[in-house]
């Protein structure tokens, strides 16, 4: 939890190693950096996957230093979490995210990650509020990240 000060809550609600792919759900609580904002529950299902001859395979048998594929996906009930009660769930969340081992781009020795992010969610807010909030915090926001 530590890596975003944003994220306040974590918590497993399932884990399998089905045919081998890592898939867990789990459930996150976001807080926002706008009072007027309440924290925000996301109940969501990610599998990642490896890649070996162009195919996609189970996590862990993938070709040495190949690409990972992850796809994030919101559920709107889990038997574990519940009902949603005093938070407001998320329920339009989408992402998906390939990671990939480049050449240092600063020419040192080491290899770099490449991670490409395709996002999408729908946060419950009105437009005019989300402009306002853009306008307002933003730049905050975003420093606070680093």
């Amino acid at each position: 939890q530590n890596w975003e000060a944003f994220l306040i809550r974590v918590q497993l609600l399932e884990q399998g190693d089905w045919e081998g792919h890592r898939e867990q759900v789990v459930r996150w609580v976001r807080r926002f950096p706008f009072h007027f904002l309440s924290d925000r529950e996301y109940l969501i299902a990610r599998k990642v996957w490896a890649t070996r001859g162009g195919r996609l395979v189970p996590l862990g048998q993938g070709a040495p230093n190949s690409p990972l594929y992850a796809v994030t996906k919101s559920l709107e009930e889990h038997p574990v979490a519940g009902p949603a009660t005093v938070l407001v769930r998320t329920s339009a969340f989408d992402s998906t995210w390939r990671c990939r081992a480049v050449p240092d781009p600063w020419g040192g020795p080491n290899t770099a990650a490449e991670v490409v992010l395709l996002h999408s969610e729908d946060i419950k807010i009105p437009e005019y509020l989300a402009k306002t909030a853009v306008k307002l915090g933003m730049a905050k926001f975003v420093r606070e990240l680093a």
